[in-house]
């Protein structure tokens, strides 16, 4: 982890572009986090509900109709998701890195785990989708590695760029 130096030492346009980056991904982050609360994806029914609609025994005394997400849309979501978080996670985690906080394998370790939390997630979406909605706790997992993990590691190199 030599080739580079710390991020903190780092010429200060770099680190003012990085500051940048990082504070769009933030928002971006967020105004995703809070779509999670609009659908209710909050609970492992929640996910599931979300995923594959209601049931049919439930149809008629319900306020409302929540239908399964069709295949095109969910593809689309993984697709879309998969692509974009893999490349934010990534680009953080390689800041993440060259933060000089902790030992370089804690680093690694912390860098890659959102991007495995990633596949985690969209896997057990599949699965809460086409074989059985207690996989929508596997979903919650997912979630609960990535987002603090992602929030922490933003954290670091705010701080480390303050340096």
């Amino acid at each position: 982890m030599n080739e580079l130096p710390p991020i903190h030492q780092w010429p200060v346009a770099y680190r003012r572009l990085v500051l940048a980056f990082l504070t769009v991904v933030l928002f971006g982050y967020g105004v995703g986090f809070a779509n999670l609360f609009v659908t209710r994806q909050t609970s492992p029914r929640g996910i599931a509900l979300n995923l594959r609609g209601l049931p049919e025994s439930e149809l008629e005394t319900a306020e409302e109709i929540v239908i399964a997400k069709p295949l095109r849309e969910l593809i689309i979501t993984t697709h879309n998701h998969l692509l974009g978080l893999a490349a934010v996670f990534v680009l953080v985690g390689f800041l993440f890195l060259h933060s000089g906080v902790f030992s370089v394998r804690w680093r690694m370790v912390l860098a890659v785990e959102p991007l495995l939390s990633l596949l985690l997630t969209f896997a057990a979406m599949w699965l809460t989708r086409f074989v059985d909605p207690r996989f929508s706790y596997v979903v919650m997992l997912g979630g609960f590695l990535t987002h603090p993990v992602f929030i922490f590691q933003l954290a670091v190199v705010f701080l480390t760029l303050r340096k």
